[in-house]
């Protein structure tokens, strides 16, 4: 058999037993390279050495392409931004062979796999790796199943963001269909999950992100950090809010969520996403969470150990902008910035605090805040 037929072999036995693999498996080409040492994928094609290749069996020939295509599934190409490469890659695939062992794929001697990251965004594994005390512990070269590139143009030129878009598209399409072959098999739900979070990150109506991170960007008053693309949530791989070159302490961040009824579970999921960004971006940083209604109905306080994050809608009566800035007040807070998600439809408005408000408007349409910054969610 050649190794072409070996790989040929090995796809059709991966979409057999996984059908969602099919859509994103599929659009990678297999490209021969001998100049790598075992596989590699940009998004486009898997490079593959073709030595390596022959001396596996059907099942780690499996496992190679179900590594690739799991990069490819969890967006890490078109995610690293300014971040180490050799890092990047080594927090990539232990979020990757945590998803490749909730399918049911046994994992192969030598690939990269830490039960303590299991569940973590790669961002935030990325932190931990490139923490000083975790230096030493970061393994050498490449994990057993290869690697992941970024995505370049046809000239070899980092995308522009008609290209990024256009590659966003495909790649949204390409995973609603996995979604939908999830569906029909009742596939892991950890997985439906995790390629969920994928899609509705890179959909374009996420672009007003680029206007909260700007925001923040004067709210905070950090220079010393670089913006990425966000991609909301990807718990298993994500593109978050700035990617810092050194840890911040922020004495308070507060994060209220109108739970009035008005607001539904995907914009509660996005706002999850916010408060994970955040976190990832301030791992310092302690945040306080508060679902309002009429009232407060609950608070809490969640720091980077606490992820991943979900929020219930803990109310469902009117709206009443006031209690949450009066909760603030009574507890001393000064906070560095506090993020209200919200559909804006109150008639009970707070006096202007000390600290910035952002406004994170669920209606495009619909009144305007009484101070603060408003930016309109398209979701």
């Amino acid at each position: 058999m050649t190794v072409d037929q070996q790989l040929q072999s090995a796809r059709v036995h991966l979409i057999t037993r996984f059908p969602f693999l099919a859509a994103p498996l599929l659009r990678l080409r297999l490209v021969p390279d001998p100049r790598i040492s075992t596989a590699a994928t940009d998004g486009r094609v898997i490079r593959f050495n073709p030595d390596f290749i022959a001396g596996l069996d059907l099942q780690l020939a499996a496992f190679v392409l179900a590594h690739e295509a799991f990069h490819v599934v969890a967006a890490h190409h078109l995610r690293r931004g300014n971040r180490s490469r050799e890092i990047w890659n080594i927090a990539a695939d232990f979020v990757v062979n945590d998803l490749l062992l909730g399918a049911g794929l046994p994992l192969c001697q030598g690939a990269l796999y830490d039960p303590r990251f299991s569940g973590w965004a790669t961002e935030r594994i990325y932190q931990s790796l490139g923490e000083p005390s975790a230096i030493s512990e970061i393994p050498s070269g490449e994990g057993f199943g290869g690697s992941v590139e970024d995505l370049a143009s046809e000239t070899g030129d980092p995308l522009n963001a008609s290209e990024l878009a256009q590659e966003q598209a495909e790649l949204t399409t390409a995973l609603r269909q996995a979604l939908q072959a999830l569906e029909l098999t009742k596939g892991c739900g950890h997985l439906r999950e995790a390629i969920a979070r994928t899609v509705e990150a890179l959909s374009p109506s996420f672009d007003a992100y680029a206007a909260l991170l700007e925001y923040a960007d004067l709210c905070l008053g950090r220079d010393d950090y670089s913006w990425i693309r966000p991609n909301r949530r990807f718990l298993h791989g994500g593109l978050y809010l700035p990617s810092l070159s050194t840890t911040c302490e922020l004495d308070q961040i507060v994060v209220a969520v109108d739970t009035s009824g008005s607001i539904s579970e995907r914009e509660l999921r996005f706002m999850a996403g916010v408060c994970e960004d955040i976190l990832t971006a301030f791992p310092r940083a302690t945040l306080s969470i508060l679902h309002c209604d009429t009232e407060v109905r609950s608070d809490r306080q969640v720091h980077l150990e606490d992820l991943p994050l979900t929020l219930d809608a803990q109310g469902g009566g009117g709206t009443r902008f006031r209690p949450v800035f009066q909760w603030v007040e009574e507890r001393g807070f000064e906070p560095r910035l506090l993020i209200y998600l919200t559909d804006l439809f109150c008639g009970d408005h707070p006096s202007e605090p000390a600290y910035p408000v952002l406004w994170l408007s669920t209606v495009k349409h619909s009144p305007s805040p009484p101070f603060g910054k408003r930016i309109n969610l398209d979701l």
